[in-house]
């Protein structure tokens, strides 16, 4: 996909969601090297808590999941758009439980697999190309599946609740957190602050968390809790640039990729301070 065409498709909400896969592979062409430069090789918010680093923050948001899920030793957990494999190989080692990560975009998924090679990971570590909507899965094939901000890339969220369910054993668990836009929102501001972000980053489109819960139940789960994770305070931290001398590649930086990256943050900052933009966060469990 050219760089005008990828254009032509985010201005366009219908085209967004009919071009996803090209439109998400070609942003992420665009924009990985630089947010591994700047953030590392876990693609999504931390959640701070008092005086934390950010590597402390992503870690305990990490943890979270996995403490909340129950993960284990003997498990076979799903994670869903796995990106570089950072909360996998964090969640493996906190956990023991066997995870398969899988994403949109073969490059991700090389790079996963090289850093669960380094680390010494690849008995408990495994990434496959793969599309959340159409997994390539057996049914009844993990006990845990989980997201980390990755389901915002899919046009249909119903349909990926429902594949969920379906690899997802009896009683097994659907968690995760995700970008939404909060409950009731009016047309004005969904044109004002959520279609700047589905453009700028590549989005198909924002559900909300009351969304989310009406999905999960449609696809046959318990809803356990399904709510907005964190105020705008946990959150206001990942708006601040990182600190100290960064090494500048020797053919600069891809300056398409930066003008990206500023614009999707400035929407999402501007969206968050207004209330608009939320991290759902939810939990729901397979009826047997």
């Amino acid at each position: 996909m050219t760089e005008a065409e990828h254009s032509r498709i985010t201005d366009d909400p219908a085209l967004r969601r009919q071009w996803y896969r090209p439109m998400v592979r070609r942003y992420y062409e665009c924009v990985t090297g630089v947010y591994r430069k700047f953030w590392g090789d876990s693609y999504h918010f931390a959640i701070y808590r008092g005086s934390e680093t950010r590597e402390e923050a992503l870690a305990h948001t990490e943890h979270m999941i996995a403490t909340e899920g129950g993960f284990r030793a003997g498990m076979d957990v799903l994670d869903l758009g796995c990106g570089l494999g950072g909360p996998a190989v964090e969640i493996a080692r906190c956990s023991g439980a066997s995870i398969t990560g899988i994403d949109l975009c073969e490059h991700h998924v090389c790079i996963a697999a090289g850093r669960a090679h380094l680390h010494g990971m690849k008995g408990l570590l495994r990434f496959a190309a793969g599309d959340g909507m159409q997994l390539p899965f057996r049914d009844a094939s993990f006990d845990r599946v989980y997201v980390f901000e990755s389901g915002c890339h899919t046009p249909d969220k119903a349909l990926l609740c429902r594949e969920c369910a379906r690899v997802l054993r009896p009683g097994g668990e659907f968690l995760g957190l995700d970008w939404m836009q909060r409950d009731g929102m009016t047309r004005e501001m969904q044109q004002r602050y959520v279609e700047p972000i589905c453009r700028h980053c590549s989005l198909p489109g924002m559900i909300s968390p009351a969304d989310m819960r009406d999905f999960l139940q449609g696809a046959g789960f318990e809803v356990v809790v399904c709510e907005e994770a964190a105020a705008a305070e946990a959150l206001a931290r990942n708006w601040i640039p990182p600190q100290g001398p960064i090494d500048m590649p020797a053919n600069g930086w891809d300056q398409e990729a930066l003008r990206r990256i500023s614009l999707g943050g400035k929407a999402l900052e501007a969206a968050t301070r207004a209330g608009v933009f939320v991290i759902g966060h939810w939990r729901a469990r397979k009826i047997p």
